[in-house]
């Protein structure tokens, strides 16, 4: 019984993962969508930094 709900997990693991075969449009969205959360985290950063510099 246990076996069997091992193989079944596995296979559905194997299927949920990306194919190599991805498309170009979904590679280039994961780029930009990389690069705004960058750009916002950054932005907060930079935000606590200053307001920390201006407490002292």
């Amino acid at each position: 019984m246990a076996n069997e709900m091992w193989w079944s997990l596995l296979a559905a693991a194997e299927t949920d993962s990306p194919s190599h075969g991805a498309s170009t449009g979904d590679t280039v969205m994961w780029w930009i969508g990389g690069i705004i959360v960058a750009v916002f985290f950054g932005a907060i950063v930079l935000r606590t930094l200053r307001r920390n510099r201006l407490r002292k």
